[in-house]
């Protein structure tokens, strides 16, 4: 008998599979007459994945891609980290009160849509005894430094609003203005009258580390002498990083010429109304650059840069 050809259908090849070739066999004995090949695989329809940018709060992805007809994934995305917020300083829209709270905000800036608010506990009176009139001009000063932490006062309860600065003192007061940062560490201090177990110790150290002291040429930091005026507002200045003034032709304080060392300092410390020198008196007019400078004066001098 002849045989009863029958055929064997192609099968398409796909991008995930092989196919085959048409075929033929016989019905009746099984005999294969025209034996299928194999066909390779085809190649996958590659299509992009498009890349999507991180942004300051959510990830993003990495350029991928997969295949059409069948989705395997021919190259992975990978996660990009969210870019984060990079926070400017804060600045403060409402001042607290012994009354109310304030509030302070800061701006991404990445970003200045995205905003950030805190509120300022309002003010509580440490009750220094010799600062209880509200209408003194120091008041408020006193009491915003005491609530921040940068000043106790004296174990007596009293501030010593009158009382001569020290050197060590106002460099203390500056150091707990920024937050008491960590000094680096080193071997020995930097000044022979200052000790490493002396409680201005540290923030002396970070003083100079940072350029705020130099201290004496005979290797003294002066820690237990008056400041003055004239230094005060220089360490203030080197400590808001030196910011030069406007120019003027006439020094604002004809106790302060152009070619003092402290002049800058001082002329800065005028422009951005951090001091008014003498208003009134036969002082009227001068900054009293040499006098000494009061622990009432030092916490308005810092109340009003900050």
């Amino acid at each position: 008998m002849n045989h009863v050809p029958v055929t064997d259908p192609a099968v398409p090849a796909t991008c995930t599979e092989e196919g085959l070739t048409e075929g033929r066999h016989c019905s009746a004995c099984g005999i294969i007459l025209t034996p299928q090949k194999k066909v390779e695989k085809k190649a996958h329809t590659e299509v992009t994945d498009p890349a999507v940018p991180a942004t300051w709060t959510k990830q993003g992805l990495t350029e991928g891609s997969h295949c059409s007809v069948c989705k395997t994934v021919i190259k992975a995305q990978q996660t990009v980290k969210a870019l984060g917020h990079n926070w400017g300083e804060w600045t403060v829209t409402k001042e607290a009160t012994y009354e109310s709270a304030g509030l302070k905000r800061r701006v991404c800036t990445h970003d200045s849509s995205h905003v950030e608010t805190q509120e300022i506990p309002k003010l509580t009176k440490s009750g220094f005894s010799d600062v209880q009139d509200p209408k003194n001009p120091y008041y408020k000063a006193i009491y915003w430094a005491a609530d921040t932490g940068i000043t106790k006062g004296y174990s007596d309860g009293t501030f010593g609003i009158n009382k001569p600065c020290t050197r060590g003192e106002m460099i203390m007061f500056l150091w707990r203005y920024v937050g008491k940062p960590a000094p680096k560490t080193v071997s020995k201090s930097p000044f022979r009258d200052v000790a490493k177990t002396h409680a201005f110790y540290k923030a002396i150290l970070w003083a100079s580390q940072k350029g705020i002291t130099k201290g004496y040429s005979d290797g003294t930091f002066g820690i237990n002498r008056n400041v003055s005026r004239g230094e005060c507002m220089m360490f203030l200045w080197r400590l808001k990083g030196k910011p030069v003034p406007k120019a003027v032709s006439v020094s604002p304080f004809r106790d302060v010429p152009k070619s003092h060392v402290f002049y800058n300092a001082i002329l800065w410390g005028y422009q951005k109304k951090v001091t008014t020198g003498y208003t009134s008196g036969d002082k009227k007019g001068t900054f009293g650059i040499n006098e000494n400078c009061t622990r009432g004066q030092i916490v308005t001098f810092l109340y009003r840069a900050k």
